[in-house]
This record gives C-alpha cells, sequence and structure tokens, in this order.
C-alpha cells in the first residue's frame, strides 16, 4: 500500500521528532558537561541572539510560503499553469531581494545591539569573536529561507523536509564536536555554518527538480514594488505577528540575563532550552504539514484539511505530554544526576512545561486558521509579547518563588480567543 503525501510528510517529523528527541537532550548534557554556568548564560542569550533574525525577517517567509501554496494549481492534464508559473516565478525573485536586504540589515544591526548588550560584563569570558562570528553565520543561514519557503511553498513538502533533517543533523554533530574539542562559545556559529553549507549542496545536487517550476520565460513584468503591494495585506498583519512573536519567546532569557546575571541566566536557559524542545518536537508534526492544510483549503477541501489537523494536533499532543511526563520521573527517579543540579526546581520545570503545552494548542488551532491566508491574531501577539515578560519580570521584582506562574496564567486570554476563534471560522462562517 503507498503512502499518501502527508503520510510521508509525517514519517519525515517521526524521524526528525527521534533525531531530536535524541539530540535535543544529548546537546544539553553536553553542554551542561562541557560549559560552565556562566559559559550557558553566554550561550543561551546568543541563541536569543540568533533568532532575532525574526524581528528582521518579519514573518515574510511564512507569507511566501502562503502565496506559493495557493499559487500551486493544475491544469487538466496535470501540470502548472502558464499564470501560476509566472507568478511563482515572480514571488521567488521577490524573496531572493527581500532576504539579501534582511541579511544586510540583520548583520550590521545585531553586532552594534549585541555590543551594547554585553558591554558591561566584567568576567573572563571572551565573548567578542564568537559573538560577531555567530551574527554573520546567522546572517548566511537567514538568507537560505529563500529556499526553504520556496520548497514548502511549492508542495515539494518531501524535500524540503529531507532538507531539514539533515541540515539540523549535521549541525547537531558539528555543535557537539566544537563543545567537545573545547572550541566554547565559537561552537554555535560554527553549527549555524555547518547548518547552512547543507542547504547549499543539497539545492546544488537537487537544483533541476528545485528550480523546475520557476519557467525562466516569465522573468519579464517582474517588479519589486508590485510584488510587494500584492502581499502586503498579509505581510503587514504577518510581521507584526512575527517582531512580537520574538519576545514572546525569547523574553526568559533576555530578561533573565539582566536581571539574574549570567550564571542564574545559564539555569533559565536550559530549563527553557528543555521544555522548548519538546514543544519544538511536538509541534513539528503540525508545522510540517502547514502548506498542504493551505493548498487543500485554497482548493475547497476544508474537510480534508480538518481531518489531517485532527490527526496530527492528537499525535502532537500525545508526544508532548510522553516528553515531559518522562522527564519529570526521570528526575525524580535520579535526583542526584549531574544535569539536574543545573536546572530550576521541580516545580518551576512543571510550571514552564505547562506553559509551552498550552503554547502548543493555541499555536495550532491559530496556525490552521492562518491556513485559510488570514491573519486575525495580531492583537494577540501583541499581548503576548508585552504581557508574558512583563509578568516574568514582576514576578523577579516581587520575589515570587515560581518565577513561570505570571507568565502562565498570562496565557488564559490567548487560549480563550484562539479556540473561540477557530470554531467561529471553520465551523460556523465554513
Amino acid at each position: 500500500m503507498s503512502l499518501s503525501k502527508t503520510d510521508i510528510i509525517a514519517a519525515y517529523s517521526a524521524v526528525a521528532a527521534v533525531v531530536r528527541m535524541l539530540s535535543g537532550p544529548l546537546t544539553i548534557l553536553i553542554v551542561g558537561a562541557l560549559l560552565t554556568t556562566e559559559e550557558m548564560g553566554f550561550y543561551y542569550t546568543f541563541y536569543s541572539f540568533v533568532t532575532m533574525a525574526m524581528l528582521f525577517e518579519v514573518g515574510v517567509g511564512y507569507v511566501l510560503k502562503q502565496f506559493y501554496s495557493h499559487e500551486i494549481k493544475l491544469d487538466a492534464n496535470g501540470n502548472l499553469a502558464g499564470s501560476s508559473q509566472r507568478s511563482v516565478n515572480h514571488i521567488f525573485r521577490f524573496s531572493l531581494q527581500w532576504y539579501s536586504l534582511v541579511v544586510l540589515v540583520y548583520i550590521s544591526s545585531i553586532s552594534v545591539l549585541g555590543g551594547f548588550y554585553f558591554s558591561d560584563y566584567v568576567g573572563e569570558i571572551e565573548w567578542q569573536a564568537p559573538f560577531y562570528l555567530l551574527v554573520c553565520a546567522s546572517g548566511f543561514r537567514v538568507f537560505l529561507n529563500v529556499y526553504d519557503s520556496y520548497l514548502d511553498g511549492v508542495q515539494y513538502q518531501e524535500l524540503v523536509n529531507a532538507i531539514r533533517l539533515l541540515s539540523t543533523l549535521l549541525a547537531a554533530f558539528s555543535l557537539w564536536a566544537a563543545i567537545y574539542l573545547d572550541l566554547g562559545l565559537y561552537s554555535v556559529a560554527i553549527a549555524q555554518l555547518v547548518s547552512g553549507l547543507v542547504i547549499v549542496c543539497i539545492v546544488l545536487l537537487r537544483r533541476a527538480k528545485v528550480f523546475s517550476l520557476l519557467g525562466s520565460e516569465f522573468k519579464e513584468g517582474y517588479s519589486f514594488k508590485a510584488q510587494f503591494s500584492e502581499i502586503f495585506p498579509l505581510f503587514g498583519k504577518t510581521s507584526l505577528v512575527w517582531f512580537f512573536g520574538y519576545f514572546f519567546w525569547n523574553g526568559f532569557t533576555l530578561i533573565a540575563f539582566r536581571v539574574y546575571g549570567a550564571e542564574f541566566a545559564g539555569r533559565i536557559g536550559l530549563s527553557v532550552s528543555i521544555a522548548r524542545g519538546g514543544y519544538d518536537v511536538a509541534s513539528s508534526f503540525l508545522l510540517n504539514q502547514r502548506t498542504i492544510l493551505a493548498n487543500q483549503i485554497a482548493n475547497n477541501q476544508v474537510d480534508a484539511a480538518l481531518k489531517v489537523f485532527r490527526r496530527y494536533f492528537l499525535i502532537a499532543a500525545v508526544v508532548l505530554v510522553s516528553g515531559y511526563g518522562g522527564f519529570l520521573c526521570f528526575q525524580y527517579w535520579l535526583p542526584d544526576f549531574y544535569l539536574f543540579a543545573k536546572l530550576l526546581g521541580p516545580t518551576e520545570l512543571l510550571t514552564l512545561f505547562a506553559f509551552f503545552l498550552v503554547t502548543l494548542v493555541t499555536g495550532s488551532l491559530n496556525n490552521f486558521v492562518r491556513a485559510y491566508k488570514i491573519e486575525p491574531f495580531v492583537s494577540m501577539s501583541i499581548y503576548g509579547a508585552i504581557f508574558v515578560p512583563l509578568a516574568f519580570w514582576l514576578g523577579s521584582q516581587f520575589s515570587i518563588d515560581n518565577i513561570f506562574l505570571p507568565s502562565l496564567l498570562v496565557l488564559i486570554v490567548p487560549v480563550y480567543v484562539s479556540v473561540s476563534t477557530f470554531y467561529n471560522k471553520v465551523y460556523r462562517h465554513a
């Protein structure tokens, strides 16, 4: 029996989940064993600056995937229509120009911002050269989102998931090797470079397939301004969501470094990394189906899209709950394991796990609604970006023992909005 496309993608997701479930904990063990707590504070803060690229990319990759997905409509012979091929070509050319601009702005801005952020650090860690190398490596990696959004959007999900899997795996190996070889904070930049080089090599090897839908005869008639105007209605809202989303995802580590210092920030960063790692594994089962859902909805196959969504949402929830539960059991049975001495206490971890479980629910519902090529969650993104970090900061100021509890309580409002928006869009007005 042949597998469906969604099943093949799910298989990639399962393999990627296994890789993450093995590589993630191993990375945490290596970091916990070979880096000091102070170095860990820089390590996880460095990663916050890596993800700061989303402030500059402002979600255009997600928007491009939606536009690509809605353009992939086949004629009676199963071929891509000429008008669709022209649109795909123009979207791709726009993405090349956009990401070139993003990389230039990102490298110059983050170099200045990072230098200012770490300028008052007093200690023995040499952070300057590793940080600036990381910024350049991250800029290179950001540009390669051109190919990720294109391949995912034009329904080459099998290829793009294979690229992601191999890139993740080799980046992890390079990170472990670099840390083991005592390269310290340089390890993060090395992993970024390896990840990018893997993507470049695969794209070059598969260039005939990768570029088969672009159609060189459609180069004429392209205008950056016209293309930007076409995507702006969705891009304008999405950019706000992605911009504020950065602070939602990275506020804990950035605030902890400034409020608690590098050492305690290392404990928080390691704890958040474990919780976020589980979330990333679980959410990948649904995220890898995202452009398929958009394409099904664009072709009026809402029932099929809902069937796919329900199936993989359940898988994601089970994976996350099982992973968190297994970790807490492991901590209970082996409390003297060296890694746990560098983590927060069990109560804080349980609250942090609950935070990411709730985030999985709201994020999954929101992404299905976004598959309709709309973005109704701007206000909620702004709300989360402001009040989740603010609640965490207030917890530190008022010496609340469970420092993540205020941030968890803040999520009550997004849960209500996400559930009601999903129900109204999918069932009441479908």
